[in-house]
């Protein structure tokens, strides 16, 4: 996938952008007095930081051997912010996962005080991402929302969840680029994020995708895939992880192709789940998410990939400076 334009690109990295978020996203939303604790039981991050004032917690939930069946934020929405919505936690998940995971939560709830409905067609979310875009939003004239600091790029930047009603003023108030698909995806590649459909899905297993510190708890106590994440990081690591590669100009990797150690180039040591044709944080070479095996993931590591044999370079991620924009 390459983008068209760089207009776009350089203002997420260097100002700000915006991304209309709202028709890939799945909305359920948890209500009632037992929403905290019920939820504390069935994601993966610690559930009382928004009891205690958090606005936005990032999280899993997990299968019993630890896999990935959704990523998803948890949204703090108080009383008078949406219309309709009052004192809740929306989940925020990617739209293909709302329907199974409604079914899975809906199995979960016995005796508590909780009400779960699915809110997906009454809001829309329009995302700013930038280190400008905390400055813009002071500039926008908004009615009903909720905003949230959301980095979908590794540039940071704030979701803004309104009524699916205002969707259209709002974006007509935003005079700032917009992003295109491509651009969110080289976007997100050059930042590491890994993003469910590619890096993640029920046969990945969560910290294999380098989500322990945004997304696991390892201390908050028993929920499902519990055991798992704490076995994983007693051993010291998985036997894959999620790793970067750059690639020589011009050769473009497919998704899906097979990684081989250039000293034993029978032998398959991983397989490329992401790739962007042209990275400007790499001096616009190709380059790749890809999970390799963890005794081929040091940086330096020299891979081929496919039938072919394209000669990728292993780098640590994320591919950008998270404090500097991109890389020199």
């Amino acid at each position: 996938m390459k983008i068209q334009s760089l207009e776009g690109y350089r203002a997420a990295r260097y100002y700000t952008a915006w991304m209309d978020r709202t028709e890939q996203i799945g909305l359920l939303s948890v209500s009632g007095p037992d929403r905290f604790s019920w939820l504390q039981g069935m994601v993966s991050n610690d559930v009382r930081l928004l009891e205690q004032g958090a606005k936005r917690l990032q999280a899993c939930i997990l299968n019993p051997t630890g896999h990935v069946l959704t990523d998803l934020a948890l949204v703090a929405v108080a009383n008078g912010q949406l219309p309709a919505l009052h004192d809740c936690i929306l989940l925020d998940m990617p739209r293909e996962n709302r329907e199974k995971i409604g079914r899975l939560l809906d199995r979960f709830l016995i005796t508590e005080d909780v009400e779960l409905n699915d809110v997906t067609p009454q809001l829309a979310c329009l995302s700013l991402q930038g280190p400008a875009a905390a400055q813009r939003i002071q500039q926008l004239n908004l009615g009903p929302c909720v905003i949230v600091e959301a980095d979908h790029t590794g540039s940071g930047g704030f979701d803004i969840y309104v009524p699916t009603e205002m969707r259209d003023t709002l974006l007509h108030s935003l005079h700032i680029p917009v992003l295109d698909e491509a651009t969110v995806e080289l976007l997100r590649i050059e930042a590491g994020i890994p993003k469910y459909g590619a890096e993640l899905d029920e046969s990945v297993i969560a910290l294999e995708a380098n989500l322990r510190q945004t997304h696991i708890s390892l201390s908050k106590g028993c929920y499902v895939g519990q055991e798992i994440m704490a076995r994983i990081e007693s051993r010291g690591h998985t036997n894959r992880g999620l790793t970067g590669l750059v690639f020589s100009p011009n050769q473009i990797p497919d998704i899906g192709e097979t990684l081989y150690p250039v000293q034993e180039p029978a032998r398959e040591v991983g397989r490329i789940t992401s790739v962007a044709a042209s990275s400007p944080a790499m001096d616009n070479r190709p380059i790749a998410l890809a999970f390799v095996r963890h005794e081929f993931a040091q940086p330096n590591t020299l891979l081929h990939a496919g039938a072919s044999r394209k000669e990728a370079v292993v780098v640590p991620l994320p591919f950008i400076s998270t404090t500097q924009g991109t890389s020199e």
